[in-house]
């Protein structure tokens, strides 16, 4: 068992395709980790994030990490993303990933996260 698949089965994800989140009633993660559509990923202590974050229906989610040495904003771009906020909100979820074009097309009523830009 390779360490992601020991860390999903000890968090207890529910299994979605552009996002990891732990069940109810669980603890929080520690963690974000940005999957990106390259293959490189990067991890977010959620104790860097700040008390602001932003939803928007029409441009996306905008989370913002403070950390000692730099801020790192992230913006999530997609549809249907209310469901990712909430749980982003609680700090509910382990792993974000972007939709890789080779994949067969999101369902349009599905929750599709299309662009991960860090800045």
């Amino acid at each position: 068992m390779n360490q992601q698949s020991r860390i999903n089965h000890l968090l207890k994800e529910k299994d979605h395709t552009f996002y990891g989140q732990i069940k109810d009633g669980q603890a929080t993660s520690p963690n974000l980790v940005i999957r990106q559509k390259n293959g490189n990923q990067l991890a977010f202590g959620y104790h860097y994030l700040a008390k602001e974050m932003q939803y928007n229906p029409s441009t996306g989610i905008t989370l913002y990490f403070l950390d000692p040495d730099s801020t790192k904003t992230i913006h999530i771009q997609g549809r249907n993303l209310l469901p990712l906020w909430d749980a982003l909100v609680w700090h509910k979820i382990t792993f974000i990933q972007e939709l890789e074009h080779d994949l067969v097309e999101a369902d349009e009523k599905e929750l599709c996260i299309e662009v991960i830009t860090i800045t």
